[in-house]
């Protein structure tokens, strides 16, 4: 805030920068909201992972089985 500015008080000053905060701060969600909506749709079109290329079967220690996993096609 520039303090020389004739016929504007340093009080009117910042009474002007409390009406306008809200608006920003508004606005500021509003773009938040905005990009979090764009990441959520991005992460629903990208495709699932591939399952792993092997198992491991728990039954005891150590692993009872490790296998092959499902063959993708």
């Amino acid at each position: 805030m520039d303090q020389h500015s004739p016929g504007v008080s340093r009080l009117e000053q910042l009474r002007f920068l409390e009406r306008v905060q809200p608006q920003d701060l508004r606005r500021t969600r509003d773009w938040i909201a905005t990009e979090e909506q764009l990441l959520a749709a991005q992460a629903d079109r990208r495709p699932a992972p591939p399952p792993p290329e092997w198992l491991i079967e728990h039954g005891g220690t150590p692993p009872a089985h490790l296998r092959d996993g499902p063959t993708v096609t």
